[in-house]
């Protein structure tokens, strides 16, 4: 299985189970977004959408 920390994974010690949990962060605002209930499906979907095209633009230059 491929894994975007597959190179840094290499420096790191070897578990005895040989498993790693990775726990990032995320923002309150993303979570609310990723677990609305109370958004019909037609606003998650636009909402979602104008998330990932502000990563897609501001993704390298913060």
């Amino acid at each position: 299985a491929s894994s975007p920390w597959a190179e840094e994974s290499k420096l790191w010690p070897r578990p005895a189970d040989d498993r790693y949990v990775i726990e990032d962060q995320q923002c309150a605002e993303f979570h609310t977004l990723a677990t609305a209930d109370d958004l019909t499906a037609d606003s998650k979907l636009q909402q979602r959408q104008a998330l990932i095209n502000l990563l897609d633009k501001n993704w390298d230059t913060g």
